[in-house]
Order: structure tokens, then sequence, then C-alpha cells
């Protein structure tokens, strides 16, 4: 791309990004956002289907998913991006700060993901305007990403027939990927009175719900690292139904999906254990937020992703998420996926900003991953 051409796909991207930046997009109130991703896709003459999440997570719009077909006999991809933004209930102050995009301090920037969300609407464009050949491409931009992953979980993966994704939501500059994830749950323990009825009332049996639950807490291991998994207490404290209560909050992190289940289990167990020999009822939910994903480096998926970066001249690396994203959800359901390093830094603060630079080499690099020769 020559020095005229890629700043004017910075000037476009930039602006786009400050657009969308602009726009309030809470999660599960992202129908603003939406409606703006519909209209700049419909001006394209780019058909949008949206499903039924927002209904099934209750929120105000479901995901988008667009499709733009491509050279017959080519891998057929996705491209996703999230719509909702922390914190994203008031629109931001963009402003340029020497090469980087900041915002105006009182709030989240919310690069993460309207980065994503901009690169992926002016590769959308440059595609339909220039009419080159590419892989058959899927683009998806999904809802409530950071309140659980919960578009992508309702999201209906059979609708696809791409063979491998790359979702553009990641800190670093482009040319980084993400290609490993922790899994991550919650275990809620409650421990009640036993009541018994009598003609003269009610009578509570059992000892103290806070013994009870030094008891289970002592029982849990949590100051042992079990095979990478790391389990911590997120809180403790009285319970809503009133006096005689006690709850303990516990979360669980670690690679190895089926080893955090385990010790989700095992949490459980305790406070199960503990209620018992002190008398007590218990009360145990367990919350999966979302499992580990794993993607080798020889995978196809990351093979491409390496080839498009050398495309581009940019530095490859490869890291792990310390989080969730839709990655973790599209590996769970059968589908190799990514997560692309799109230039933002220090997400849901108030510092957070975006390289300009980076916006356009997101483009860049979409544009080398769609237009990639095939392996």
């Amino acid at each position: 791309m020559k020095g005229g051409e890629k700043s004017a796909l910075e000037d476009r991207v930039v602006k786009e990004f400050f657009r969308l930046v602009q726009i309030p997009s809470p999660s599960r109130g992202e129908r603003r956002m939406a409606d703006y991703v519909r209209r700049r896709l419909g001006q394209l003459g780019v058909a949008v289907e949206e499903d039924r999440a927002g209904r099934l997570i209750g929120g105000t719009a479901g995901n988008l998913l667009v499709r733009l077909p491509g050279s017959e006999g080519r891998t057929p991809l996705l491209f996703v991006a999230h719509l909702d933004t922390r914190g994203g209930g008031a629109k931001a102050s963009p402003h340029l700060h020497g090469d980087r995009i900041v915002g105006d301090g009182s709030r989240p920037l919310g690069a993460d993901d309207k980065a994503g969300v901009a690169i992926l609407l002016e590769t959308v464009r440059l595609l339909v305007e220039r009419r080159a050949p590419h892989a058959p491409l899927e683009i998806l931009f999904t809802v409530g990403e950071e309140v659980g992953l919960m578009g992508a979980k309702v999201f209906d993966v059979d609708r696809l027939t791409a063979r491998c994704g790359f979702v553009f939501d990641a800190p670093g500059p482009v040319g980084s990927a993400v290609l490993r994830g922790p899994a991550q749950g919650v275990v809620r323990g409650a421990f009640l009175p036993q009541v018994r009825s009598r003609r003269w009332g009610r009578r509570e049996l059992g000892s103290s719900p806070g013994r009870a639950a030094a008891a289970a807490l002592a029982g849990m291991g949590l100051k042992r690292r079990e095979h990478g998994i790391e389990a911590r207490i997120l809180s403790i404290g009285g319970f809503a139904r009133g006096e005689g209560t006690m709850s303990i909050t516990a979360e669980v992190v670690g690679y190895d999906s089926q080893r955090v289940w385990e010790k989700m289990d095992r949490i459980g167990q305790s406070v199960r254990q503990s209620a018992e020999s002190h008398r007590l009822h218990a009360e145990v939910r367990t919350a999966v937020l979302f499992p580990a994903m794993n993607v080798e480096p020889m995978d196809p998926v990351v093979l491409r992703f390496c080839q498009a970066a050398r495309q581009l001249g940019v530095p490859i690396r490869f890291g792990e998420a310390d989080g969730g994203s839709d990655a973790h959800v599209l590996n769970a359901r059968g589908l190799p996926t990514i997560a692309l390093g799109v230039g933002y830094e220090d997400a849901h603060s108030l510092r957070e900003s975006v390289k300009v630079r980076a916006l356009a080499d997101g483009v860049r690099l979409a544009l080398a991953l769609a237009g990639s020769a095939e392996e």
C-alpha cells in the first residue's frame, strides 16, 4: 500500500473510530451501536442478519452477521468484534495525543472493542468497493461480551461456513495474537440455619454459619496451586436472607478446563460437608464463565495469521490472555479461533488509548488474511 493510500486509510478509520466511541454502548444496551453498524453496512449494499441474542440475554440488540461471498475454492473465514464496551453508558470524548487516540480522562475510551469494530467496518468497505478477489468472509459483531461473553454463548455457530476465526479484540500491537486463555468459573456457597417448625414457633438448629464458613475455607485448599489451577475468594459475608446466614464466593481460573471444573466441584463439596457437620443447610451454585482456549502454534489458523503478518512486515508475537474473549467460546464450539492485537492499551481504565497506526494496520492485516494464499 502506497504512502498516500496509507494516509487516506488512517484518516478514514480514525474518523470511523471517533464516531463509534461517541455512541453509548453498554452491555445489553447496544441498540444504538447495532443500528449504526447496520446503517453503515447498508450504505455499502451489504445485508446484515440480526439474531435473537437480545431477547435471550435480556438486551436491546442481537448479534449481527454479515456475509461477503468470496472466490470459490478458498477457505471461508470468520472475523469478529464486539459492540459493547465496559462502562459504555455515556459517549466518550476522544482526541489525538501524539500518535495515540485518548479520552478526556472522565470515562474509558471504549477502544475495547470499538477499535475492532472500526477495523472491520473499513475492511468491508474496501472489499466491497475494490471488488478484489478474497476468501469467503463472515463478519460477526457480538453483544454482551463484557458481561460474560453472553452474545457469543447464544450465537448459533451452525449458521457459519467458516473453517477458522479471528477475533479483533486483544491488547497489544498489530502482529500479536492470543493463542491461550484460561477457563474461569465461580462458586457461591451459602450456609443457612435448618429450621424445625413446632406448635409454639420456629426453632433454628445448628451452630454458627460463620464457623461453618471458616471450616469450609480450611478444606478448600485455596493456598495450594494445583496443576496450574488457582482459586481465590471474591467475597465472604452475610447472606441476603437475613441474620444467621453466611455466604462464600470463590473464583477458579486455569488453563485446563476439566481441572477448573473439578476444583469448583471440590469447593462445592467442602461447603456441603462443612454445613452437614455443623447441622446447617447449604446452597451451592456454580457458574462457568468461559472455558479455556489452547490453539497450537502449528494450527492452520495460526499459520494463516503468520503469513498475513509477514506480508505486512510486522513482528509476530504470541501471548496468553488473562481473561476471556469471544475466541474462548468459538474454540469450545469447535471453530479454531485466535484473538488479534488491535493496538489498544489500558482497557477499561481512564487511561485507555489506541495507536492511530494500529487502526490502519488492523485493516491491512484483515485484508491480508482475507486475500492470503491458501496453504
